[in-house]
C-alpha cells in the first residue's frame, strides 16, 4: 500500500486540466513531478520562508510550477495578461504568498519571451518584495 503524503492527495490527472498530454511530459523531462507539478516535494516547501532578502530573482524562479514554465516556454501573453496586475493598496501578504507563488512571477520575469509581460511580472516582483519586506 502506498504512503500517505501530501502528494498522494493530489489527483493524478491535475496537470491535464491546465495543460496537454504532450505540454505534462515535456515538464515531467524538465524535472517536474508528474503528479503535483512542483520540483519539490510539498513538505519540502512548507520548511521554507518566504524571505526576499535571502532569495535573488533567479532564485526565486527556480521554484517555478510546471503550469507557469510550460506557458513561459509557449510565450501565452494571454495566460498571463490578466494575472499581472498591481497588488491592491494596503494588502497584507504575510503567509499569503509561497514559494512556488513568487517562483512563479520570478520565472516570467526573468524567462518570458514578450518584453511587457516580462516587465510587468518583474515590476510585481518587486512590488511583492517591498511590501514583505516592509511587513517585517
Amino acid at each position: 500500500m502506498e504512503s500517505q503524503t501530501v502528494e498522494n492527495l493530489v489527483p493524478e490527472d491535475m496537470l491535464l486540466r491546465y495543460l496537454t498530454t504532450e505540454e505534462k511530459e515535456l515538464a515531467v523531462k524538465a524535472g517536474f513531478s508528474a503528479r503535483t507539478g512542483l520540483r519539490w516535494t510539498l513538505e519540502e516547501l512548507s520548511t521554507l520562508t518566504v524571505d526576499p532578502r535571502k532569495y535573488e530573482m533567479e532564485d526565486m524562479a527556480k521554484y517555478v510550477d510546471a503550469i507557469t514554465f510550460i506557458k513561459v516556454r509557449q510565450n501565452d501573453v494571454l495566460f498571463f495578461d490578466s494575472m499581472l496586475g498591481p497588488l491592491p493598496p494596503s494588502s497584507s501578504l504575510e503567509g499569503r504568498i509561497s514559494m512556488t507563488g513568487l517562483g512563479n512571477i520570478a520565472y516570467v520575469a526573468v524567462h518570458m519571451e514578450d518584453p511587457t509581460i516580462r516587465s510587468r511580472a518583474a515590476t510585481l516582483y518587486n512590488e511583492i518584495l517591498v511590501s514583505l519586506i516592509s511587513e517585517k
